[in-house]
């Protein structure tokens, strides 16, 4: 059996020393011969070696006279690989290992390094700062991992690689540089499983974060930043991908799934993220069963253009709820769901708040949905635009749509949609000099849709609500553009 790491450290932690030669358990006094017994027998079952300690050619005198290896600044990974194969836990004092190839993780094995370790390189070649092919229980922590230039055309360089391997942690590294990817996952010899990244810095990679062919993905409180791909690229049966700052990059998440592997629980969670200056879309998820995207500022970078701040395609099931996002006039849509494969049904989408966009606030293929308690302002075009079957659109505020031109597009409209219930919103035309055509306005393709007490004072131009003939619509208890109460049809 591998080396139980977790459950080691959280014995030690739960451990403390009271006075000198004695050891109790801080919160469970009565268990601690049976904490200390279990700790003894996981030792005992799997012996490691002590510690190995690795200095640099540039590490203080005092850190070398401790060290078991000093390295000479050329081929710094020999050394580091030796003691690899030797130590569970690999320790690299402060200074600066410069390495032409790559260092190899064993099964079980640590690589941690000191407040001021840097890993850096001059090969203009294709390789791996750091490889993990095949192996379980791998941690590399507390590393900075630095590519001072940028490699030759078709020259691939990596800072951390990951194949076919368990329970992978990758925490508090700084990655900095040209690299093609700052920490990758790849299925050339088979998937991995139980990845965490977490608490790391990236700045000016190809990419910060490829997870891919993965069961089982954390990405956790890391900051990245200036990336020239999507900083966070999640491709996985699931994934958690929660409190991390991105800032100034390509894209902000990707996530995707494989549609000929769906299976049950397969679930994606974007939430608590922070994503400004994005270059594109700040969330996308593509091919996925259940995605939950959740609790995030999504900002997009002025004087550009994207598609959308958020947008889903092919999914099952979608929740999309407390996010602000501002498109500060680059992204087209606000939230936008689409299809390839097939329409989405069972999406939530509610309690956003969305404004500064180039086209609707919502633009949506859906069945099965809700739309509701969203608040959507400045859109060029609509602010709700939907194509959708059994779907409810409810109590959400829509104002100062239409800036394309006054008179022109709607606060919600709606087309080749059917058995849609419309109520409780409060759509009007706001201070500016665009304003919307008509509060809500259902097209000619639309059938058996029920309107119902929504508030559309001073909602249009040319209009409050306005019906098709032919789509067997009723509408009841609205409030019209002058404060009436319009009539039931």
């Amino acid at each position: 059996m591998p080396i139980d790491f977790s459950r080691i450290d959280q014995i030690i932690n739960q451990l403390r020393y009271v006075r000198s030669g004695d050891i109790v358990l801080s919160s469970y006094h009565n268990s601690q011969n049976d904490a200390i017994k279990e700790l003894t027998d996981l030792l005992k079952n799997h012996p490691r070696p002590p510690a190995m300690i690795i200095a640099a050619s540039d590490t203080p005198e005092t850190l070398k006279q401790k060290a078991d290896y000093i390295c000479d600044g050329v081929s710094d990974q020999v050394e580091i690989n030796e003691a690899l194969t030797k130590s569970s836990t690999v320790i690299l004092c402060e200074g600066t290992y410069q390495i032409n190839d790559s260092i190899v993780m064993q099964n079980n094995t640590r690589l941690i390094g000191s407040n001021n370790t840097t890993i850096k390189t001059d090969r203009d070649e294709s390789f791996d700062f750091i490889k993990v092919v095949g192996k379980t229980n791998v941690e590399v922590r507390n590393i900075r991992l630095y590519l001072p230039f940028t490699p030759s055309a078709d020259v691939i360089i990596r800072a951390i690689y990951i194949e076919n391997s368990t329970n992978i942690l990758i925490e508090s590294c700084k990655i900095i540089g040209y690299f093609y990817w700052g920490v990758c996952t790849a299925s050339e010899t088979g998937w991995c499983q139980n990845i965490k990244v977490i608490k790391n810095y990236f700045e000016g990679t190809g990419g910060d974060i490829c997870v891919e062919f993965c069961r089982g993905a954390s990405i956790l409180e890391n900051t990245l930043y200036n990336c020239d791909f999507y900083s966070i690229r999640v491709r996985t049966s699931s994934a958690l991908v929660m409190n991390n700052v991105i800032n100034n990059s390509a894209g902000g998440v990707e996530i995707l799934s494989f549609l000929d592997e769906w299976f049950e629980g397969q679930c994606a969670i974007v939430s608590n993220n922070i994503i400004t200056s994005s270059l594109a879309d700040a969330v996308d998820a593509f091919e996925t069963p259940i995605v939950v995207i959740t609790d995030n500022y999504a900002e997009i970078a002025p004087d550009i253009w994207t598609l959308a701040a958020i947008e889903v395609y092919d999914v099952d099931r979608a929740i999309i709820a407390n996010n602000v996002i501002d498109g500060k006039w680059s992204a087209y849509y606000g939230i936008y769901l689409d299809y390839y494969n097939y329409t989405a049904v069972q999406c939530i989408i509610e309690q956003n708040t969305i404004n500064n966009v180039g086209g609707a606030g919502i633009l949506g293929w859906m069945q099965n949905s809700i739309i509701s308690g969203n608040i959507i302002s400045y859109c060029r075009y609509e602010g709700i635009y939907i194509i959708a079957d059994n779907t409810i659109i409810s109590k959400n505020t829509i104002h100062t749509t239409s800036q394309i031109g006054n008179n022109q597009r709607d606060c919600i409209y709606a087309d080749y949609s059917k058995n849609l219930i419309i109520e409780g919103n409060r759509c009007y035309w706001g201070n500016e000099t665009n304003k919307p055509r008509y509060g809500i306005y259902i097209d000619s393709g639309c059938q058996r849709i029920m309107i119902h007490g929504n508030n559309l004072y001073q909602s249009g131009v040319t209009g409050d609500l306005y019906i098709a003939s032919g789509t067997n619509t009723k509408a009841r208890d609205n409030i019209g553009n002058n404060g009436e109460w319009l009539s039931d049809i």
